[in-house]
């Protein structure tokens, strides 16, 4: 598939967890899904650990295993903003708390 396949691929396959929430989370949900739907192919196609870990497509970023970390590790990113009090130009910017459910699932499908 191309780029622009994977992307609307993530937005539709998000969709259905988008529309039944406001139209701030969802709009996130929509880019969340699009940034999972390219994530490994990026991953595997443009990291500097192509050539030491010999990585191909459809390799090991096209398991489940890296499903579990790569969520895993958003997990915890949007938690430690949403705990840490963090602001950008003196706005509150950490997501809210009914949001990182939406947005990990939006990411993981």
């Amino acid at each position: 598939m191309r780029r622009i396949t994977h992307t609307l691929l993530g937005a539709a396959v998000a969709m259905p967890t988008a529309v039944s929430h406001d139209p701030m989370i969802a709009a996130a949900c929509l880019w969340w899904g699009m940034a999972g739907g390219g994530l490994p192919d990026w991953f595997d196609l443009r990291s500097d650990l192509r050539r030491p870990l010999r990585l191909q497509h459809r390799g090991i970023s096209h398991s489940v295993m890296f499903l579990i970390v790569a969520t895993g590790l958003v997990f915890g990113l949007l938690t430690l903003l949403r705990t840490s009090g963090f602001t950008l130009a003196g706005v509150h910017s950490a997501p809210p708390e009914e949001a990182v459910v939406p947005w990990l699932v939006a990411l993981a499908l």
